[in-house]
């Protein structure tokens, strides 16, 4: 219990500063200016930059000691690293820590609307049309009746998971997956996931590689919450964030990498497993 509460804590700390654009008034950058000059459309900073990354995100950064964004997934980066070392990566760094020294570690640790099983197989998609299924949590009060849904929903505040994909162009394919998480304030956190790929028809998730694959936190508001609930992504545009950030980019990395970073990027195991067993089958 004490590793999801101190997990929670970290990720509900600071969430307006952690969408803002890097500047040089930022501790990190104040600290360190001159890795200012290195981030990529005032975002994300190359992982060239850095040495080993601690599993609670602490990163030895220019002679000082950095820490991911409370979102930044480590198990995506060490799954990136370690399957393809040679891709390009960039990550979202907390612009408000920087230490002289290295800190101690921290401990860290269904409602459907079914989808087309069949594209994922040869990415069998026509040009603009659209594929993807809904994941829901259905808010139990028991836990002896589905425990890891009743921790999903009552304990992480999973509510959704969608996923979407669209083939706009011959060579084309676009995806964009994204769980909805309730927090305090009346916000509404969505954990997304984007990427693109030139391949056409008849490659499988094997042969096909991709432009890009992005993870982003996109932070809904008031009535852009309200609006965002009422949408589903299958469906095609849905409310814009009212704030958004990036937290990691590659290229040229796998279509089927897309299965190894839902599971380590996700907080719903329940929603994450059923999506991968009906959709990326």
């Amino acid at each position: 219990m004490l590793t999801f509460e101190l997990e929670d804590r970290v990720e509900a700390v600071r969430l307006a500063q952690q969408c803002e654009s890097y500047s040089a008034s930022q501790p990190l950058f104040r600290r360190l200016p001159a890795l200012l000059t290195t981030a990529q459309k005032e975002e994300l900073i190359p992982i060239s930059e850095m040495g080993e990354i601690r599993s609670d995100g602490v990163v030895a950064v220019m002679g000082a000691f950095a820490r991911l964004g409370p979102f930044v997934p480590v198990a995506v980066i060490e799954h990136i690293r370690g399957e393809h070392p040679r891709a390009p990566l960039f990550v979202r760094l907390d612009p408000y820590f920087v230490a002289r020294n290295e800190p101690p570690v921290v401990l860290m640790e269904a409602v459907r609307v079914p989808p087309n099983p069949n594209w994922w197989r040869t990415l069998a998609i026509r040009v603009g049309a659209r594929e993807g299924g809904v994941y829901e949590l259905d808010g139990t009060d028991r836990a002896v009746d589905d425990l890891q849904a009743f921790w999903d929903y009552r304990v992480r505040g999973v509510r959704r998971l969608e996923a979407s994909a669209v083939r706009r162009e011959p060579d084309m394919l676009s995806m964009m997956l994204e769980e909805l998480q309730v927090g305090g304030d009346d916000e509404l956190f969505g954990r997304c996931i984007h990427l693109d790929t030139h391949d056409v028809e008849g490659h499988t998730p094997d042969t096909a590689r991709l432009a890009h694959l992005d993870l982003a936190i996109n932070i809904y508001d008031g009535t852009d919450r309200q609006s965002r609930m009422k949408q589903h992504l299958r469906n095609g545009k849905v409310q814009d964030a009212s704030r958004r950030t990036h937290l990691l980019r590659t290229e040229g990395v796998g279509l089927n990498d897309l299965i190894p970073v839902c599971e380590r990027f996700f907080r719903s195991s329940r929603l994450t497993h059923e999506m991968i067993s009906s959709e990326f089958v």
